[in-house]
Protein backbone atom coordinates (compact mmCIF):
# COMPACT_ATOMS: atom_id res chain seq x y z
CA UNK A 1 0.00 0.00 0.00
CA UNK A 2 2.73 2.43 -0.91
CA UNK A 3 1.15 5.75 -1.86
CA UNK A 4 3.35 8.66 -2.76
CA UNK A 5 2.42 12.20 -3.65
CA UNK A 6 2.76 12.38 -7.47
CA UNK A 7 3.55 16.09 -7.39
CA UNK A 8 6.38 15.51 -4.91
CA UNK A 9 7.73 12.69 -7.06
CA UNK A 10 7.79 14.93 -10.10
CA UNK A 11 9.57 17.69 -8.17
CA UNK A 12 12.30 15.28 -7.08
CA UNK A 13 12.77 13.97 -10.59
CA UNK A 14 13.15 17.36 -12.26
CA UNK A 15 15.13 19.31 -9.67
CA UNK A 16 18.72 20.07 -10.47
CA UNK A 17 21.44 19.99 -7.87
CA UNK A 18 21.42 23.78 -7.61
CA UNK A 19 17.75 23.92 -6.64
CA UNK A 20 17.78 22.00 -3.36
CA UNK A 21 16.72 23.93 -0.30
CA UNK A 22 18.47 23.72 3.08
CA UNK A 23 16.13 21.03 4.40
CA UNK A 24 16.73 18.79 1.39
CA UNK A 25 20.49 19.17 1.75
CA UNK A 26 20.28 17.39 5.10
CA UNK A 27 17.99 14.58 3.97
CA UNK A 28 20.79 12.31 2.77
CA UNK A 29 23.02 12.89 5.82
CA UNK A 30 20.04 12.31 8.12
CA UNK A 31 19.20 9.09 6.28
CA UNK A 32 22.76 7.79 6.71
CA UNK A 33 22.68 8.63 10.40
CA UNK A 34 19.22 7.13 10.97
CA UNK A 35 20.34 3.83 9.46
CA UNK A 36 23.84 3.87 11.00
CA UNK A 37 25.36 3.55 7.56
CA UNK A 38 28.96 4.33 6.84
CA UNK A 39 29.83 6.05 3.60
CA UNK A 40 31.32 2.76 2.36
CA UNK A 41 28.09 0.84 3.04
CA UNK A 42 26.03 3.61 1.43
CA UNK A 43 28.25 3.47 -1.65
CA UNK A 44 27.61 -0.27 -1.87
CA UNK A 45 23.88 0.28 -1.45
CA UNK A 46 23.59 2.91 -4.19
CA UNK A 47 26.24 1.21 -6.34
CA UNK A 48 28.30 4.38 -6.61
CA UNK A 49 31.90 5.24 -5.87
CA UNK A 50 32.71 6.15 -2.26
CA UNK A 51 33.81 9.58 -3.48
CA UNK A 52 30.27 10.21 -4.73
CA UNK A 53 28.89 9.55 -1.25
CA UNK A 54 31.50 11.87 0.27
CA UNK A 55 30.42 14.60 -2.15
CA UNK A 56 26.75 14.03 -1.26
CA UNK A 57 27.52 14.19 2.45
CA UNK A 58 29.65 17.31 2.13
CA UNK A 59 27.02 19.07 0.04
CA UNK A 60 29.43 19.65 -2.85
CA UNK A 61 27.12 17.58 -5.05
CA UNK A 62 23.57 16.62 -4.16
CA UNK A 63 22.06 13.18 -4.64
CA UNK A 64 20.16 12.69 -7.86
CA UNK A 65 16.41 13.01 -8.05
CA UNK A 66 16.17 9.22 -8.20
CA UNK A 67 18.04 8.88 -4.88
CA UNK A 68 15.88 11.54 -3.25
CA UNK A 69 12.80 9.78 -4.59
CA UNK A 70 13.94 6.48 -3.09
CA UNK A 71 14.53 8.12 0.30
CA UNK A 72 11.03 9.62 0.12
CA UNK A 73 9.58 6.18 -0.68
CA UNK A 74 11.46 4.69 2.29
CA UNK A 75 9.63 7.10 4.60
CA UNK A 76 6.36 5.52 3.47
CA UNK A 77 7.58 1.95 3.72
CA UNK A 78 10.22 1.44 6.43
CA UNK A 79 9.98 -2.34 6.12
CA UNK A 80 11.16 -2.16 2.52
CA UNK A 81 13.94 0.21 3.55
CA UNK A 82 15.19 -2.15 6.24
CA UNK A 83 14.99 -5.16 3.94
CA UNK A 84 16.93 -3.47 1.13
CA UNK A 85 19.58 -2.08 3.44
CA UNK A 86 20.14 -5.49 5.03
CA UNK A 87 20.25 -7.16 1.64
CA UNK A 88 22.47 -4.71 -0.24
CA UNK A 89 24.75 -3.08 2.31
CA UNK A 90 27.92 -5.00 2.90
Amino acid sequence: NLKLNPELLLVHLIKTTNELDDEEEDVFRDWLSKNSLTQVRAANFFEVDQRTIRRWVSGDVYPSGAVMLLLEAFKKSPGVEEYLINKHCK
